[in-house]
């Protein structure tokens, strides 16, 4: 029963109704988990009996003592405990005793800095293997992982006590408490490399000039990642690196023609113009050779984007090509893990053969069909996504974009010198699950849990803010994000559209099943209904923006382990759900169920509306087999993703490398690891995995479990839609 004059005191600190059936609910989990079960894991009947006298009692006591006041959960757990114990069931008492301290033990565990320095120490892999880009072999990484465990217990005692207990319990989840909110840092961010390379800035105690030729533009560039790097804990990411490197590449024609008319070299121009390819080539070779040498935060390669594809002067083309060229070069034939290249495009630069920039896209093609990158920008159906003119988004970190913003000062829209202020996801297969197929408890659960969402992102803004400008001079400073004195308030460059604030959300797809069954992707009412609960988000991230001036955009969260993560402690709350918590991971965001046999363009065509209404992050993936002989096949599939409104596209291929027969391809999978299929090698492997957005070097370190069941599920696609004559393969990568 539920009786609304009593309330009851969670331990987060919220308000709610007394509901009698939630304490029903406990025990029959508790008797479940003795083993109080018989064929389909139903309870006998007299269990049953027992079960619910047990909680009449306690409802009567309760009602009795709290029948006009405030009740604490613990008091419930008491009368409880008290009745149990004297029930004739001591077994069920005994669980359930047992499963309550156990999960006031994960909580105070979990802000105990000796216990969670000791996981590290330990290699607990749910923290050591937490992220697929850091070598916890290593002894740097695993000091960085020390000190980010101290720091995300000392955040979590600083969290309010409803964010704190809602991201123990896994009805949200709190992003990146291994940097904030104990420092106040910002989270992903397009710097503007512009301003930084022709207005100069400081790094360190040296003053930086304008460089004058792109090989030291390139060079300063690969600094400035690093740098920014360390100021922050999201991706890094160089924006229309093209359009911002081209002058200097200019200078170096410059220099070249000059030089040749003084020596009267014949054909001037023409022998500049070869000298400069050389000098860009060079550049682009150096500035991907750095990046992938240097580290900055947790002890790893700096997350870094760089986008290109709409420069269509000599000097831009010619570095788009030579950014694709050095990749598929590979760092000593391996495939570069970093930076990550988006491509962007256009309809009349680069889309279709009588387009000036075509061969590019083709470049862009072929790159892609062996090095996964670059991952696709649509320019059309990214400004109408975004709400842009002029200036097409490209993404900020792995998969956040960015609103329209028209600088005040300029009048025009501008990408770069803007950020994102971090990031909590809702746990949407848990509500679902909660509300046991009744929408309209759905609904209630799930309006409630947005506002925590909302409440954790306040937060989040609140500690940003305590920021000053010289904490972080590279951003805040030196022109990263902005040019502020010492004494400005840094909020100038957050609010108004300029920065964004992220409302991340997991499993669309699971949800659905609770509602629809397993198979409701071709079931219409199915689709209306997802599509209107992250209408819902969106709609509720407009009106906070409008109310507060902070861009509240809604993410489709990307994590290798979040998805584990919540699955895990879901079904410790729920037993095993078929389709559900048996697959030990959620979907990520909107992606359709990858255990499924689907073409490409079946793919895209149902992820696309979904795109357009998470509009602060998203992307789409296609899973290939090698189609390296056959571009235009891979072409198809980018026009289709164009043409249905796809804004953010990634190709995901077949890219293992065996050092010692130079086979590139699909490694064997054993036991054991991996093995080359072309020359049984086992030592001397690149096996690379779409991890998280970002691609991730996977072999040379131990493995989450379950991120690698998330991981190897195949997705078998029928390419014959494409033109492609050989049979489709088994593709183990996904994001």
């Amino acid at each position: 029963m539920i009786d609304v004059s009593i309330k009851v005191i969670k331990r987060s600190g919220l308000v709610d109704d007394y509901d009698s059936s939630k304490i029903f609910n406990a025990l029959l989990k508790a008797a479940t988990r003795v083993g109080y079960t018989v064929d389909n894991q139903k309870l006998t009947p007299g269990i049953l009996q027992d079960l619910n006298e047990v909680t009449k009692v306690v409802d009567e006591q309760l009602q009795m003592r709290y029948s006009d006041g405030n009740l604490n959960v613990d008091v419930i757990q008491s009368v409880v405990m008290d009745q149990l114990l004297n029930s004739q069931h001591k077994d069920i008492a005994k669980e359930y005793i047992s499963y309550a301290s156990k999960r006031k033990q994960v909580r105070e565990d979990m802000m105990n800095t000796d216990k969670s320095i000791n996981k590290v120490l330990n290699k607990d892999p749910q923290v050591v293997n937490e992220n697929g880009n850091r070598d916890s072999r290593k002894l740097p990484t695993r000091r960085d992982l020390i000190s980010g465990q101290v720091f995300r217990a000392k955040g979590l005692e600083m969290l309010p006590k409803d964010i704190r207990e809602g991201h123990i319990k896994g009805d949200i989840h709190f992003h990146d408490l291994d940097f904030s909110p104990l420092f106040p840092y910002t989270n992903c961010c397009n710097v503007d490399l512009a301003d930084m390379l022709n207005n100069g800035f400081h790094m360190g105690e040296v003053k930086i000039t304008k460089p004058h030729s792109i090989g030291v533009a390139a060079s300063l560039t690969s600094e400035i990642i690093s740098s920014v790097s360390l100021s922050q804990y999201g991706g890094t990411s160089i924006p229309n690196i093209d359009l911002v490197l081209a002058p200097f590449a200019k200078m170096n024609y410059d220099k070249h023609v000059a030089e040749a008319k003084e020596y009267n070299v014949p054909a001037a121009k023409k022998y500049a113009w070869e000298l400069t390819k050389k000098d860009i080539y060079e550049a682009m070779q150096g500035l991907e050779y750095n990046i992938n040498s240097i580290t900055a935060n947790s002890a790893q390669v700096p997350f870094s984007t760089i986008s290109c594809g709409q420069s269509t002067n000599k000097f831009g083309r010619e570095i788009q090509k030579d950014i694709l060229k050095v990749r598929e070069a590979g760092l000593g034939g391996k495939s570069a893990i970093f930076p990550k290249i988006v491509f962007t495009i256009t309809k009349g630069i680069n889309y279709a053969p009588d387009d000036p920039n075509y061969d590019i896209k083709r470049e862009a093609l072929k790159c892609s069909s062996i090095r996964d990158y670059p991952d696709i920008v649509f320019a059309d159906n990214m400004l109408e996504i975004t709400g842009g003119k002029t200036e097409p988004m490209t993404s900020m970190g792995c998969r956040s974009f960015l609103p329209t913003w028209i600088n005040p000062e300029t009048g025009k829209e501008q990408v770069a010198g803007r950020c994102n202020l971090g990031v909590v996801t809702l746990n949407i297969p848990r509500i679902a699950m909660e509300s046991k197929g009744d929408k309209d408890k759905f609904w209630r659960i799930f309006k409630e849990r947005v506002e925590l969402v909302h409440r954790a992102l306040r937060f989040r803004i609140h500690r940003v803010l305590q920021a000053k400008s010289t904490d972080a001079p590279m951003l805040y400073m030196e022109g990263a994000l902005g040019r502020l004195q010492p004494d400005e308030d840094i909020k100038q460059l957050f609010t108004g559209g300029r920065a964004t604030i992220s409302f991340g959300y997991i499993g669309l797809y699971e949800m659905n099943t609770v509602f629809y069954g397993p198979d409701w992707e071709h079931n219409q009412s199915a689709i209306d209904f997802s599509q209107s609960v992250v209408s819902y988000m969106h709609d509720k991230c407009l009106e906070w923006y409008h109310a507060e001036d902070f861009f509240y955009s809604l993410y489709s969260t990307p994590s290798e382990s979040l998805t584990d993560r919540f699955c895990r402690l879901d079904k410790q709350k729920f037993g095993v759900v078929a389709d559900i918590t048996d697959k030990d991971y959620y979907q990520n965001s909107f992606h359709y169920d990858v255990r499924k046999d689907v073409t490409p363009f079946e793919k895209v065509k149902f992820e696309a509306p979904y795109q357009h209404l998470a509009t602060g992050g998203f992307i789409t993936y296609t899973e290939l087999p090698d189609i390296s002989h056959n571009l235009s096949a891979l072409e198809a599939v980018w026009d289709y993703a164009d043409e249905v409104g796809i804004g953010y596209l990634g190709t995901n291929v077949p890219m293992d490398t065996c050092t010692n027969c130079n086979f590139h391809g699909q490694c064997i999978e054993t036991n054991k690891g991996w093995k080359c299929p072309q020359c049984g090698a086992t030592e001397g492997l690149q096996i690379v995995q779409r991890l998280c957005g970002y691609l991730g070097e996977i072999n040379t370190r131990p493995v989450v479990k379950g991120r690698m069941k998330e991981m190897e599920h195949r997705v078998h696609h029928n390419l014959s839609q494409l033109g492609v004559t050989m049979q489709a393969e088994h593709v183990i990568k996904r994001e």
